[in-house]
């Protein structure tokens, strides 16, 4: 029985970047059994790869090739445009280090819920922790000494406080 399970091989789940890489070498004249060799595979996920390739394609270039939110299995949200938006404000924000709460998340949801005209929309503290999860998004608690710091300014300071402790 051990010879048996010795001979089964674990197999894998490929990601989109590999899906476009896999139409891409069939177009090349690779069979779908050396691909399904060379991506450690089945034959049935290449030949489904194959069939739905014009949706891998078109996922592929609408996604910015951000590797990060690679699922097994592409769900659509409800309210997956408002998602976005508040995805996109999320990020800016971060980057413009503008604090963002979980109340501020699902305010601006409910702005942009208000602006497409969504009306089953509700921003709830379930739809805000499904969110969070879904884009690994963490509230943490910032310093007073690290908001009064600009980034800049801290380069100046820093050098002169480890002077004045050291």
């Amino acid at each position: 029985m051990a010879g048996i399970r010795a001979r089964f091989r674990k197999l894998e789940f490929l990601t989109l970047d590999q899906r476009i890489e896999v139409i891409r070498l069939s177009q090349q004249g690779l069979s779908q059994r050396g691909l399904a060799k060379k991506f450690k595979c089945g034959k049935t996920q290449i030949q489904n790869t194959l069939a739905n390739k014009e949706r891998f394609i078109a996922e592929w270039q609408g996604s910015e090739h951000n590797t990060q939110y690679e699922y097994k299995r592409r769900r659509g949200q409800p309210n997956e445009s408002v998602n976005n938006l508040v995805l996109r404000w999320y990020l800016w924000a971060s980057q413009n280090n503008v604090a963002v709460t979980g109340p501020a998340l699902q305010e601006k949801a409910r702005e942009y819920a208000a602006e497409l005209n969504v009306e089953s929309f509700s921003a709830s503290n379930g739809w805000l922790e499904c969110f969070r999860r879904r884009h690994n998004i963490r509230f943490t608690k910032r310093s007073a000494a690290a908001d009064n710091l600009e980034g800049d300014s801290f380069f100046y300071v820093f050098p002169r406080i480890a002077c004045e402790t050291g």
